[in-house]
């Protein structure tokens, strides 16, 4: 090679690797076309510097899984994605999760070495966790920049802000995402980076894990949210009196710790209460300044069907809802003695009658779930011989009645209405001043009315 020659780097086509094939055909056998080679370095750990390939982005996932084993109290997305130096992969995550805020991990140029200029050296070894206000992919939110500086500051994490505009990564595709992510990136310095023997100080890779962690705790951006499992029952009291509310209560009266009964807490306190059989179907009651965007993600993770008061679902928003009228019982009615029958002939009069107006789970499914709530005084239903009504959730303060099916061959002969009143006086046994409601079908509103129920408000079936 000629002093010319070495002082300019190759042409790709230039460029092969040596695998010690003797021919083409031998050197079929070993590789394939695509077959992808890298450096295979030895991994070097002299005090607290490690020396080996790939530390960016090798020491930002380490960050993000020790943060993951020290069982965290708040919820997050972890993403380890490809293609980092161009945002690719990240991109895609960060479109399907639609985070509030993002904050990438990963390792950054430290050209502190003798002979580069102290405005050129971007960053330093062993001075802590790197901030970027700039890079050449992202301009970074400046109100997360500024709290990322300050939590560092308050808990004692050193760090230090990057000193020119350089490099880039997964932020650049994930801060332009839908309508845009807020974002701040946090680095470990790295020496020779992208060779296969890039050198890092293992206390920067630690305050780089540690300054996550705050951030993503109550201490940092945001508040602390959670959705966790309620575990004291006695919330439930400060529920409002609602239909949504009602259903919840009847769950946990009659299935206790074995019902899916959860809550969202901010910063200690509920902001929203749901509760159902499994998270497949939950209602919901807001409270006080629920995390919105954090309830729709949990509802989208399980493909929920949501049941909750017209004002919520206001809150909530899904592209797929449905809503029915709320009727409450205001009738003057002389009320029949209840009409039982055997529990296990519901399910036939149910299935028959129904006209595909009310959905039935599996036979005994609904019969142990319907024992269950009837047992534990969660539930009523009135069984005549062409009729049936059940109340699937009932509390002493507010009851739902969630269906009425009468034999195709015995309508319009009152017997839906006969069931129905036999059912509010079996409810008015348990619970004489129960708010009595319906959720109706525009089709069946008019039945409802002539029964003595009334119009109040709108319940919501949201889908994700």
């Amino acid at each position: 090679m000629s002093k010319d020659e070495a002082k300019k780097l190759p042409e790709k086509d230039s460029l092969y690797i040596d695998i010690g094939a003797a021919s083409k055909t031998e050197a079929e056998t070993l590789v394939s076309v695509g077959d992808v080679a890298a450096f295979q370095p030895d991994r070097i750990c002299e005090g607290d510097t490690v020396v080996t390939k790939a530390l960016d982005d090798r020491a930002g996932c380490a960050a993000i899984i020790d943060i993951i084993n020290s069982e965290p109290e708040y919820d997050f997305y972890a993403s380890f994605s490809v293609l980092e130096e161009v945002g690719a992969g990240a991109r895609a995550a960060a479109y399907g999760i639609d985070p509030e805020y993002a904050i990438v991990l990963e390792s950054t140029t430290a050209a502190d070495l003798r002979g580069v200029p102290s405005e050129k050296q971007v960053c330093k070894k062993t001075e802590g966790a790197v901030i970027s206000f700039m890079d050449h992919g992202t301009l970074y939110d400046h109100d997360l920049f500024n709290a990322t500086l300050k939590a560092a500051k308050e808990n004692g994490i050193p760090c230090q802000v990057k000193s020119a505009v350089a490099g880039g990564n997964n932020a650049a595709g994930i801060h332009t995402t839908r309508a845009g992510v807020k974002t701040i990136a946090i680095s470990v310095p790295c020496r020779y980076i992208h060779s296969p023997s890039s050198a890092a100080d293992k206390n920067d890779i630690l305050a780089v894990r540690d300054l996550a962690r705050v951030m993503l705790s109550k201490n940092g951006v945001g508040r602390a949210r959670m959705i966790e499992k309620l575990t004291d029952m006695q919330c439930l009291s400060d529920l409002p009196d609602s239909a949504a509310a009602a259903r919840i209560k009847a769950v946990a009266a009659a299935y206790g710790d074995g019902a899916f009964v959860y809550c969202q807490r901010i910063n200690g306190g509920i902001t929203a209460v749901m509760g159902g059989m499994s998270p497949a179907f939950l209602s919901v009651c807001l409270l006080k300044e629920a995390d919105i965007p954090e309830l729709v993600s949990f509802f989208r993770m399980f493909g929920t069907e949501v049941f909750c008061g017209e004002a919520d679902a206001a809150d909530l928003g899904s592209e797929n809802a449905r809503f029915d009228e709320l009727m409450l019982y205001s009738g003057s009615f002389s009320l029949p003695q209840p009409s039982h029958g055997k529990i296990y002939d519901l399910y036939a009069a149910l299935q028959k009658g129904s006209d595909g107006d009310i959905e039935l789970p599996k036979q005994d499914l609904f019969y142990t779930d319907m024992c269950i709530r009837y047992n534990h005084g969660a539930a009523e239903y009135a069984l005549l011989p062409d009729a049936a009504a059940v109340c699937g959730f009932m509390t002493d303060k507010v009851s739902l009645i969630t269906g009425v099916a009468v034999d195709c061959g015995s309508r319009r002969k009152g017997c839906g209405r006969a069931a129905l009143l036999s059912l509010i006086a079996a409810i008015r046994l348990k619970y004489p001043d129960t708010k009595i409601y319906a959720a109706a079908h525009i089709s069946a509103v008019g039945f409802y009315k002539k029964c003595g129920f009334k119009s109040s408000g709108r319940v919501a079936l949201l889908k994700y």
